[in-house]
């Protein structure tokens, strides 16, 4: 076998190869978006963070239900004359895992008050993040957004997320991702609604 025709041989190969190669990719790209729901939340990023005017600032609260880990179905007008923090999150965002337990810690020292949080799952099942809370030792209150409506009601594009909505139902800060010092921000900013 000559040179030109190995050097043929080996192009054909590599074609080959890098036809298959483009298949496997887009195939494995359909069957991974027409899963319901997403378990990695394609939509969504991971992000350090953000700290600014969100759109949902200053408005009312979406009008959502929520499931507890446990199976108890709420809704969010049921809370209104509390101040709610709604923390979205998901096992697998790695600011998601330093933040949780953080603002779990800042959410307990009011629990003599009048904030209700609530770490709000997205697109995960029961079981995945039983394991997670299981596995990390932090009994943060949980809900369930399976179908990632509720994220979307809030105009959630990237977690971690924090919502304080206040008493009288309005979104009054939102915190996308986490900065360390960030606490010190959220206790002042739950303190300031608790007051009013």
């Amino acid at each position: 076998m000559t040179d030109s025709k190995r050097r043929s041989w080996v192009e054909h190969i590599v074609r080959a190869f890098a036809v298959l190669l483009v298949m496997v990719v887009a195939g494995s790209s359909v069957s991974a978006q027409a899963q319901t729901p997403s378990t990695k939340a394609d939509d969504l990023k991971t992000i350090g963070s953000s700290r600014g005017e969100h759109d949902s600032v200053g408005k009312p609260a979406p009008q959502a239900t929520l499931k507890s880990l446990g199976g108890d179905e709420f809704t969010l007008a049921s809370l209104r004359g509390k101040v709610v923090l709604l923390d979205f999150w998901a096992t697998w965002c790695g600011p998601c895992v330093i933040s949780l337990p953080n603002v779990t810690q800042i959410a307990e020292g009011f629990a003599d008050r009048d904030l209700v949080f609530y770490a709000v799952n997205l697109r995960e099942p029961k079981e995945r993040i039983k394991k997670f809370l299981g596995e990390k030792g932090i009994k943060p209150p949980v809900a369930t957004d399976r179908w990632g409506k509720v994220g979307q009601s809030f105009g959630v594009r990237g977690i971690p997320h924090s919502a304080l909505i206040d008493k009288k139902g309005v979104v009054r800060h939102v915190h996308i991702g986490f900065l360390p010092g960030m606490e010190k921000t959220l206790k002042k900013e739950i303190e300031v609604l608790l007051a009013e």
